[in-house]
Protein backbone atom coordinates (compact mmCIF):
# COMPACT_ATOMS: atom_id res chain seq x y z
CA UNK A 1 0.00 0.00 0.00
CA UNK A 2 1.43 3.42 -1.05
CA UNK A 3 0.96 6.32 1.33
CA UNK A 4 -0.34 9.51 -0.23
CA UNK A 5 2.17 12.42 -0.84
CA UNK A 6 5.13 10.08 -0.32
CA UNK A 7 7.63 10.44 -3.17
CA UNK A 8 8.73 7.24 -4.79
CA UNK A 9 12.41 6.37 -5.08
CA UNK A 10 12.22 6.54 -8.87
CA UNK A 11 10.62 9.96 -8.87
CA UNK A 12 13.32 11.36 -6.51
CA UNK A 13 16.05 10.26 -8.88
CA UNK A 14 14.18 11.78 -11.77
CA UNK A 15 13.79 15.06 -9.91
CA UNK A 16 17.52 15.19 -9.04
CA UNK A 17 18.43 14.36 -12.62
CA UNK A 18 16.09 17.06 -13.90
CA UNK A 19 17.56 19.66 -11.56
CA UNK A 20 21.09 18.59 -12.50
CA UNK A 21 20.27 18.91 -16.20
CA UNK A 22 18.86 22.38 -15.61
CA UNK A 23 21.93 23.51 -13.71
CA UNK A 24 24.25 21.98 -16.30
CA UNK A 25 22.31 23.62 -19.11
CA UNK A 26 22.42 27.00 -17.35
CA UNK A 27 26.20 26.65 -17.14
CA UNK A 28 26.97 25.09 -20.48
CA UNK A 29 24.48 27.20 -22.38
CA UNK A 30 26.44 30.45 -22.16
CA UNK A 31 29.66 28.54 -22.71
CA UNK A 32 28.26 26.95 -25.84
CA UNK A 33 27.10 30.33 -27.10
CA UNK A 34 30.56 31.82 -26.46
CA UNK A 35 32.25 28.91 -28.22
CA UNK A 36 29.75 29.17 -31.08
CA UNK A 37 30.40 32.91 -31.47
CA UNK A 38 34.18 33.00 -31.01
CA UNK A 39 35.00 29.51 -32.22
CA UNK A 40 37.17 27.00 -30.44
CA UNK A 41 40.40 28.90 -31.01
CA UNK A 42 38.89 32.20 -29.95
CA UNK A 43 37.40 30.69 -26.82
CA UNK A 44 40.69 29.07 -25.85
CA UNK A 45 42.41 32.41 -26.49
CA UNK A 46 39.98 34.17 -24.13
CA UNK A 47 40.68 31.66 -21.36
CA UNK A 48 44.43 31.98 -21.87
CA UNK A 49 44.24 35.77 -21.84
CA UNK A 50 42.24 35.76 -18.61
CA UNK A 51 44.70 33.35 -17.00
CA UNK A 52 47.67 35.41 -18.18
CA UNK A 53 46.10 38.65 -16.90
CA UNK A 54 45.45 37.09 -13.50
CA UNK A 55 49.03 35.76 -13.35
CA UNK A 56 50.52 39.12 -14.32
CA UNK A 57 48.50 41.13 -11.82
CA UNK A 58 49.35 38.63 -9.10
CA UNK A 59 53.06 38.77 -9.95
CA UNK A 60 52.96 42.58 -10.02
CA UNK A 61 52.27 42.58 -6.28
CA UNK A 62 55.85 41.35 -5.77
CA UNK A 63 58.04 44.41 -6.22
CA UNK A 64 61.12 42.44 -7.22
CA UNK A 65 59.18 40.94 -10.17
CA UNK A 66 57.72 44.16 -11.53
CA UNK A 67 60.43 44.84 -14.10
CA UNK A 68 60.11 41.28 -15.43
CA UNK A 69 56.30 41.48 -15.50
CA UNK A 70 56.34 44.78 -17.37
CA UNK A 71 58.76 43.47 -19.99
CA UNK A 72 56.86 40.17 -20.35
CA UNK A 73 53.52 41.92 -20.75
CA UNK A 74 54.93 44.06 -23.53
CA UNK A 75 56.37 40.98 -25.21
CA UNK A 76 53.07 39.13 -24.91
CA UNK A 77 51.23 42.01 -26.55
CA UNK A 78 53.61 41.85 -29.50
CA UNK A 79 53.24 38.04 -29.66
CA UNK A 80 49.44 38.20 -29.71
CA UNK A 81 49.54 40.75 -32.52
CA UNK A 82 51.83 38.46 -34.51
CA UNK A 83 49.64 35.38 -33.93
CA UNK A 84 46.64 37.02 -35.60
CA UNK A 85 48.40 36.72 -38.96
CA UNK A 86 48.66 32.96 -38.56
CA UNK A 87 44.89 32.44 -38.25
CA UNK A 88 42.70 31.72 -41.24
CA UNK A 89 39.97 34.03 -42.45
CA UNK A 90 37.26 31.78 -41.05
CA UNK A 91 38.75 32.34 -37.60
CA UNK A 92 37.93 36.02 -37.71
CA UNK A 93 36.46 36.09 -34.17
CA UNK A 94 39.68 34.57 -32.83
CA UNK A 95 41.67 37.22 -34.67
CA UNK A 96 39.58 39.91 -33.00
CA UNK A 97 40.14 38.30 -29.60
CA UNK A 98 43.90 38.22 -30.07
CA UNK A 99 44.01 41.74 -31.50
CA UNK A 100 41.92 43.20 -28.70
CA UNK A 101 43.94 41.19 -26.19
CA UNK A 102 47.20 42.60 -27.57
CA UNK A 103 45.85 46.15 -27.34
CA UNK A 104 44.43 45.57 -23.87
CA UNK A 105 47.65 44.08 -22.50
CA UNK A 106 49.74 46.84 -24.00
CA UNK A 107 47.48 49.66 -22.79
CA UNK A 108 46.65 48.19 -19.38
CA UNK A 109 50.19 47.39 -18.32
CA UNK A 110 51.60 50.59 -19.79
CA UNK A 111 49.10 52.56 -17.73
CA UNK A 112 49.52 50.36 -14.67
CA UNK A 113 53.32 50.44 -14.68
CA UNK A 114 53.47 54.16 -15.44
CA UNK A 115 51.02 54.98 -12.67
CA UNK A 116 52.77 52.77 -10.15
CA UNK A 117 56.24 54.07 -10.97
CA UNK A 118 55.02 57.67 -10.99
CA UNK A 119 53.53 57.21 -7.53
CA UNK A 120 56.73 55.63 -6.27
CA UNK A 121 58.81 58.44 -7.76
CA UNK A 122 56.59 61.04 -6.11
CA UNK A 123 56.95 59.19 -2.83
CA UNK A 124 60.75 59.11 -3.14
CA UNK A 125 60.83 62.81 -4.00
CA UNK A 126 58.76 63.56 -0.92
CA UNK A 127 61.07 61.43 1.23
CA UNK A 128 64.11 63.21 -0.24
CA UNK A 129 62.60 66.62 0.56
CA UNK A 130 61.87 65.57 4.12
CA UNK A 131 65.41 64.31 4.57
CA UNK A 132 66.84 67.50 3.09
CA UNK A 133 64.77 69.54 5.52
CA UNK A 134 65.99 67.39 8.43
CA UNK A 135 69.62 67.78 7.36
CA UNK A 136 69.16 71.54 7.13
CA UNK A 137 67.68 71.64 10.62
CA UNK A 138 70.55 69.52 11.90
CA UNK A 139 73.15 71.86 10.35
CA UNK A 140 71.45 74.89 11.85
CA UNK A 141 71.28 73.13 15.22
CA UNK A 142 75.01 72.35 15.08
CA UNK A 143 75.76 76.02 14.43
CA UNK A 144 73.64 77.03 17.41
CA UNK A 145 75.34 74.45 19.63
CA UNK A 146 78.82 75.71 18.68
CA UNK A 147 78.24 79.48 18.81
CA UNK A 148 78.38 79.75 22.64
CA UNK A 149 81.83 78.12 22.80
CA UNK A 150 84.85 80.12 23.86
CA UNK A 151 87.18 81.56 21.24
CA UNK A 152 89.73 78.79 21.76
CA UNK A 153 87.13 76.03 21.58
CA UNK A 154 85.55 77.57 18.47
CA UNK A 155 88.99 77.68 16.85
CA UNK A 156 89.42 73.96 17.48
CA UNK A 157 86.02 73.29 15.92
CA UNK A 158 86.87 75.35 12.83
CA UNK A 159 90.24 73.63 12.49
CA UNK A 160 88.68 70.18 12.71
CA UNK A 161 85.93 71.26 10.32
CA UNK A 162 88.52 72.37 7.76
CA UNK A 163 90.34 69.04 8.04
CA UNK A 164 87.11 67.08 7.61
CA UNK A 165 86.10 69.27 4.69
CA UNK A 166 89.32 68.55 2.84
CA UNK A 167 88.90 64.82 3.50
CA UNK A 168 85.31 64.82 2.23
CA UNK A 169 86.34 66.72 -0.89
CA UNK A 170 89.19 64.28 -1.59
CA UNK A 171 86.78 61.35 -1.36
CA UNK A 172 84.45 63.02 -3.86
CA UNK A 173 87.16 63.84 -6.43
CA UNK A 174 88.54 60.33 -6.07
CA UNK A 175 85.62 59.15 -8.19
CA UNK A 176 85.71 59.12 -11.97
CA UNK A 177 84.43 62.27 -13.70
CA UNK A 178 82.09 63.68 -14.80
CA UNK A 179 81.15 64.91 -11.37
CA UNK A 180 77.62 65.73 -10.22
CA UNK A 181 76.31 68.13 -7.62
CA UNK A 182 75.38 65.30 -5.29
CA UNK A 183 78.99 64.07 -5.27
CA UNK A 184 79.89 67.13 -3.19
CA UNK A 185 76.87 67.26 -0.88
CA UNK A 186 78.90 66.02 2.10
CA UNK A 187 81.45 68.79 1.47
CA UNK A 188 78.73 71.41 1.01
CA UNK A 189 77.25 70.51 4.41
CA UNK A 190 80.54 71.30 6.17
CA UNK A 191 81.01 74.46 4.09
CA UNK A 192 77.59 75.66 5.25
CA UNK A 193 78.47 75.16 8.92
CA UNK A 194 81.92 76.76 8.58
CA UNK A 195 80.58 79.85 6.84
CA UNK A 196 77.82 80.25 9.42
CA UNK A 197 80.45 80.23 12.13
CA UNK A 198 83.04 82.27 10.20
CA UNK A 199 81.79 84.08 7.08
CA UNK A 200 85.33 84.59 5.77
CA UNK A 201 86.64 81.11 6.49
CA UNK A 202 89.43 80.19 4.09
CA UNK A 203 88.66 76.46 4.19
CA UNK A 204 85.10 77.04 3.00
CA UNK A 205 86.00 79.62 0.33
CA UNK A 206 88.84 77.55 -1.15
CA UNK A 207 86.95 74.25 -1.30
CA UNK A 208 83.91 76.05 -2.74
CA UNK A 209 86.14 77.21 -5.58
CA UNK A 210 87.48 73.70 -6.12
CA UNK A 211 83.95 72.28 -6.25
CA UNK A 212 82.83 74.89 -8.78
CA UNK A 213 85.90 74.07 -10.84
CA UNK A 214 85.14 70.35 -10.80
CA UNK A 215 81.53 70.89 -11.81
CA UNK A 216 81.90 73.69 -14.34
CA UNK A 217 85.37 73.56 -15.86
CA UNK A 218 88.66 75.44 -15.46
CA UNK A 219 87.20 78.94 -15.65
CA UNK A 220 84.83 78.25 -12.75
CA UNK A 221 85.86 78.83 -9.17
CA UNK A 222 87.96 81.85 -10.15
CA UNK A 223 85.79 84.23 -8.15
CA UNK A 224 86.19 82.08 -5.02
CA UNK A 225 89.95 81.91 -5.49
CA UNK A 226 90.27 85.67 -5.82
CA UNK A 227 88.07 86.07 -2.76
CA UNK A 228 90.46 83.79 -0.87
CA UNK A 229 93.49 85.79 -2.05
CA UNK A 230 91.87 89.08 -1.05
CA UNK A 231 91.07 87.81 2.45
CA UNK A 232 94.47 86.16 2.75
CA UNK A 233 96.01 89.61 2.30
CA UNK A 234 99.64 88.38 1.99
CA UNK A 235 99.52 87.01 5.53
CA UNK A 236 100.74 83.55 4.50
CA UNK A 237 103.54 84.58 2.11
CA UNK A 238 106.27 84.09 4.73
CA UNK A 239 104.56 81.25 6.57
CA UNK A 240 105.58 77.63 6.86
CA UNK A 241 105.29 75.33 3.85
CA UNK A 242 103.37 72.08 4.21
CA UNK A 243 99.97 70.61 4.87
CA UNK A 244 100.33 70.89 8.64
CA UNK A 245 100.36 74.67 8.44
CA UNK A 246 96.96 74.55 6.70
CA UNK A 247 95.36 72.94 9.75
CA UNK A 248 94.26 76.13 11.39
CA UNK A 249 90.96 77.78 12.23
CA UNK A 250 91.06 80.54 9.59
CA UNK A 251 91.84 78.23 6.66
CA UNK A 252 94.68 80.27 5.12
CA UNK A 253 98.16 78.87 4.59
CA UNK A 254 101.15 79.33 2.31
CA UNK A 255 100.90 76.09 0.37
CA UNK A 256 97.18 76.59 -0.29
CA UNK A 257 97.82 80.14 -1.49
CA UNK A 258 100.54 78.86 -3.83
CA UNK A 259 98.24 76.14 -5.11
CA UNK A 260 95.54 78.68 -5.93
CA UNK A 261 98.08 80.72 -7.92
CA UNK A 262 99.07 77.50 -9.73
CA UNK A 263 95.44 76.77 -10.68
CA UNK A 264 94.84 80.33 -11.84
CA UNK A 265 98.01 80.24 -13.95
CA UNK A 266 96.84 77.09 -15.73
CA UNK A 267 93.38 78.56 -16.11
CA UNK A 268 94.57 81.78 -17.79
CA UNK A 269 97.04 79.88 -19.96
CA UNK A 270 94.27 77.63 -21.27
CA UNK A 271 92.08 80.68 -21.85
CA UNK A 272 94.83 82.56 -23.71
CA UNK A 273 95.61 79.51 -25.84
CA UNK A 274 91.95 79.21 -26.85
CA UNK A 275 91.93 82.89 -27.87
CA UNK A 276 95.06 82.42 -29.95
CA UNK A 277 93.66 79.33 -31.70
CA UNK A 278 90.50 81.31 -32.45
CA UNK A 279 92.67 83.96 -34.19
CA UNK A 280 91.66 86.65 -31.72
CA UNK A 281 93.67 89.91 -31.64
CA UNK A 282 97.17 89.56 -30.22
CA UNK A 283 96.55 91.86 -27.27
CA UNK A 284 93.70 89.65 -26.04
CA UNK A 285 95.62 86.41 -25.69
CA UNK A 286 98.80 88.23 -24.67
CA UNK A 287 96.94 89.73 -21.71
CA UNK A 288 95.75 86.27 -20.66
CA UNK A 289 99.28 84.84 -21.00
CA UNK A 290 100.72 87.72 -18.96
CA UNK A 291 98.26 87.09 -16.16
CA UNK A 292 99.06 83.38 -16.29
CA UNK A 293 102.80 84.07 -16.01
CA UNK A 294 102.26 86.40 -13.07
CA UNK A 295 100.31 83.71 -11.20
CA UNK A 296 102.84 81.01 -12.10
CA UNK A 297 105.66 83.15 -10.72
CA UNK A 298 103.71 83.66 -7.49
CA UNK A 299 103.19 79.89 -7.15
CA UNK A 300 106.91 79.24 -7.63
CA UNK A 301 107.89 81.95 -5.15
CA UNK A 302 105.54 80.62 -2.46
CA UNK A 303 106.24 76.94 -3.09
CA UNK A 304 109.90 76.81 -4.11
CA UNK A 305 111.86 75.70 -5.91
CA UNK A 306 109.56 74.69 -8.79
CA UNK A 307 105.96 75.07 -7.68
CA UNK A 308 103.79 72.04 -8.36
CA UNK A 309 104.81 69.32 -10.81
CA UNK A 310 102.33 66.47 -10.37
CA UNK A 311 101.03 65.47 -13.82
CA UNK A 312 97.56 65.05 -12.34
CA UNK A 313 97.62 68.68 -11.17
CA UNK A 314 97.49 70.28 -14.63
CA UNK A 315 100.70 71.53 -16.29
CA UNK A 316 103.69 71.71 -13.96
CA UNK A 317 104.36 75.25 -12.78
CA UNK A 318 107.93 75.39 -14.14
CA UNK A 319 106.82 73.96 -17.49
CA UNK A 320 104.06 76.53 -17.62
CA UNK A 321 106.55 79.31 -16.84
CA UNK A 322 108.79 78.11 -19.69
CA UNK A 323 105.95 78.04 -22.23
CA UNK A 324 104.72 81.48 -21.20
CA UNK A 325 108.24 82.95 -21.16
CA UNK A 326 108.80 81.75 -24.73
CA UNK A 327 105.43 83.18 -25.72
CA UNK A 328 105.92 86.58 -24.08
CA UNK A 329 109.69 86.98 -24.15
CA UNK A 330 109.86 87.51 -20.41
CA UNK A 331 110.29 85.32 -17.34
CA UNK A 332 109.74 85.32 -13.62
CA UNK A 333 111.79 87.59 -11.37
CA UNK A 334 115.06 86.09 -10.17
CA UNK A 335 113.67 85.32 -6.72
CA UNK A 336 111.24 82.88 -8.35
CA UNK A 337 114.10 81.15 -10.15
CA UNK A 338 115.54 77.90 -8.75
CA UNK A 339 118.63 78.33 -6.65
Amino acid sequence: MTLPNTPQPGSERALVASVGRSILKSVTGPVERVVHFFGTIGSVAILCLLAAAFAFFWAWQHEEWQAFVSATAGGLAALLAALTRLLKDEDAPAKWVLTIGAIAFSAAFSWYTTTTLTNKLAEQVDIARQREARVQLLKDDIVEYVRPLSKEELARVLTEGGTKLRARFNVAVGKKPPFRDRDFEASEDIIYVLQKLDRNNGHAIYISGEIERMLGGLSKGRQRFYEYLELEGDRTRTGEIGVTACRNAEGFCRERTAWIFHLLANDFYAYGKSLKLASRPTYEYTAAFSTALKHACSAIELFPPDGFNDALQAMATRALEKVLSDELGQSCPSKAKPE
